[in-house]
């Protein structure tokens, strides 16, 4: 059931994301087509509009993991899904699993939109052709997954991912905790304070 729920979930998100990773590597493209040109105002205004797509990319990753939640499960579809007959943490281990793609996901987009537009204007200025930048990018690899900095590469991504699931799952708490205040008290809220 929960690969159901994650069929579900992904289907429901993916028409929000596959939209913003293809403009993205569109305007990356374009982007590398204008970076070498002499018309400044159309270099300048491409970057921002790529800086401001990267910007909004990552925001929307996290506002949308914070309406999924919240209307999903917290608001009137909330009933629906607790009528599943699956349990509540497969739920949340779906809803998760899926802002953890999600966001992996768009961390590889951004990479991808930086290494297009380094290619792309390269190729354009002739300072360097495809096989060389293939080469480049292989040694880069090679260098990154040797012994030496695969320990760090590795605990450096352990920290990041259980910082950002710390940050989704405190997310989760206070969007659960702020949902249910209302059937709490101002009284009770107090003497739970008060302990």
């Amino acid at each position: 059931m929960l690969s159901k729920l994650l069929k579900y979930e992904l289907k429901s998100t993916a028409r929000i994301f596959l939209p913003l990773y293809v403009t993205l590597l569109i305007v990356a493209t374009i982007n590398g087509l204008f970076i070498n040109s002499e018309i400044f105002n159309a270099q300048g205004l491409l970057m921002m509009i790529f800086g401001a797509l990267l910007i909004a990319l990552f925001v929307i990753t996290v506002i949308v993991l914070i309406q999924r939640f919240s209307k999903n499960l917290l608001g009137d579809e909330g009933y629906l899904m607790f009528t599943l007959p699956v349990k509540s943490s497969s739920i949340l281990i779906s809803k998760y699993l899926v802002t953890i793609l999600w966001t992996v996901l768009s961390g590889f987009v951004s990479v991808i939109a930086f290494l297009l537009i380094i290619l792309i204007s390269s190729c354009i200025s002739g300072g360097i052709n495809i096989s060389e930048y293939m080469q480049i990018l292989s040694e880069f690899m090679k260098t990154i997954f040797s012994s030496e900095y695969l320990s760090s590469a590795t605990n450096i991504m352990l920290v990041i991912f259980i910082s950002y699931s710390t940050f989704v799952f405190t997310v989760y708490l206070a969007l659960s905790m702020g949902s249910y205040q209302h059937l709490i008290s101002i009284e009770t809220w107090h003497l739970l304070l008060a302990l």
